[in-house]
């Protein structure tokens, strides 16, 4: 059974406007997506999200195929190492259960690490370790760089 991903083409057009600004951070665009099988099923996890509060990719989580169950643990850390999100028991494929770009109440705008364990339907459990952008696209005034 091919998976067919449907939501990428909505991660691909935020992420070529991105990387055509001039003031995209640094690394954004080299960063790769996740895109690979875990046991009997697929993830996938972009590599930039815009929490502008527009409605269009404004949480970070991972999207799955049906096989993909739960993602048992989500954990976000900024480049010092410090933990910033952390979740776990949540459903891959509904955003609101993501991070939505905050940490201690505040926008940060960075390059932010992630660690994702998921498990599938014939019990495979995986992390999977990558790194994403948090870039706004627009101007906070509570926003921390």
């Amino acid at each position: 059974m091919r998976f067919i991903k449907l939501f990428i083409p909505l991660f691909f057009i935020v992420l070529l406007i991105s990387c055509r600004n001039e003031h995209v951070l640094l690394g954004c665009c080299s960063n790769p997506a996740i895109d690979e099988a875990v046991g009997n099923g697929h993830i996938y996890v972009p590599n930039i999200f815009t929490p502008n509060g527009d409605g269009i990719n404004d949480y970070f989580t991972a999207f799955r195929d049906f096989n993909i169950l739960v993602i048992r643990e989500m954990k976000i850390k900024n480049q010092d190492g410090e933990l910033v999100f952390k979740a776990t028991d949540i459903n891959p494929n509904d955003p609101s259960e993501g991070w939505n770009g905050r940490s201690f109440g505040l926008f940060y705008q960075g390059i932010f690490s992630f660690s994702i364990k998921v498990e599938t339907s014939d019990h495979t459990v995986k992390s999977v370790e990558g790194k994403v952008c948090n870039y706004p696209c627009s101007e906070f005034t509570d926003l921390k760089v």
